[in-house]
């Protein structure tokens, strides 16, 4: 398969990572202390709206109801309307896409007069996913040093997470909060942990989802000096862990290279065509 076998167990335990929510959707559901949003219009209506269902996932909310008054009689189309806004609040946040487990939506009420509930499965708590922001920025001051550039900064957080993180062979451990607070996790939790130290040494990233090794997996792309490049902290840390040990098999890939074992819709994300070598060699010459 032209990979040793620490590479290919590291895939195929991954495959059980969820990449998105289960949904359900229905029209009729009761509804108990609802938010009310009101305006004068239905633009600043869907405005009080999304800023208060984003206020809602802020705090990590399982049962949110909000009373949304329309012009609009077609509750199909708001239901659908409404749950589009969940996913516009998710999707510019991929600390919290990745860390939504499930969803049920559904809305109730008299034509022009509704209520929608979500009901919303995290993975992390307010409580957790603020330890990890806590502990990111502390680990960035530790291991980043002044004057390091970008290329730098990015090795010394990949060998933190090779380092520290061991593969959770049950499964059962999706969180970068399961990987700082017990030290293991599948590759979600990797990549997730990555996402936000990257993210806190200033390292602008995105979470990539397809496969790798035919089984379903998370990794990073990274920019470094305006240019990207995928970044598998789950592939370079070798099953069974070796404690302190950091391999560099998968450090900042172009995307042909990366294809070789791994699979993803790529017109979701930047283009990586540079040499990460060949960059190297160019800025020592």
């Amino acid at each position: 398969m032209g990979k040793t076998s620490k590479y290919v167990t590291a895939a195929a335990l991954c495959s059980t990572i969820v990449m998105g929510g289960l949904q359900a959707s229905s029209v009729s559901y009761a509804a108990t202390n609802p938010t009310t949003v009101t305006a004068q219009s239905d633009v600043k209506l869907l405005d009080d709206f999304r800023k208060e269902l984003k206020k809602q996932i802020d705090n990590r909310e399982e049962n949110i109801t909000i009373t949304y008054k329309t012009k609009d009689r077609n509750a199909r189309n708001i239901m659908d309307q409404l749950y589009g806004e969940f996913n516009k609040i998710v999707d510019a946040d991929e600390y919290v896409k990745y860390n939504v487990a499930s969803t049920r939506y559904s809305i109730k009420g008299m034509p022009g007069d509704y209520t929608f509930t979500l009901q919303v499965k995290y993975r992390e708590s307010k409580e957790q996913t603020q330890y990890v922001k806590a502990q990111a920025k502390s680990i960035v001051g530790s291991i980043v040093k002044l004057g390091m550039d970008e290329h730098e900064k990015v090795k010394a957080i990949h060998d933190y997470v090779v380092k520290h993180v061991s593969y959770d062979t049950s499964y059962q451990a999706y969180t970068a909060y399961e990987a700082l607070a017990n030290r293991s996790a599948v590759c979600q939790g990797y990549t997730l942990l990555t996402y936000e130290l990257l993210k806190e040494a200033g390292i602008q990233n995105h979470i990539v989802t397809g496969t790798g090794n035919g089984q379903a997996h998370a990794w990073n792309l990274v920019n470094i000096e305006n240019k990207w490049y995928h970044l598998d902290t789950t592939f370079d840390d070798p099953v069974p862990d070796k404690a302190g040990r950091a391999t560099y098999s998968y450090f900042n890939m172009s995307d042909e290279q990366l294809s070789k074992d791994h699979e993803w819709d790529r017109s979701k994300y930047p283009a990586a065509t540079t040499s990460y070598f060949g960059e190297l060699t160019n800025k020592i010459k």
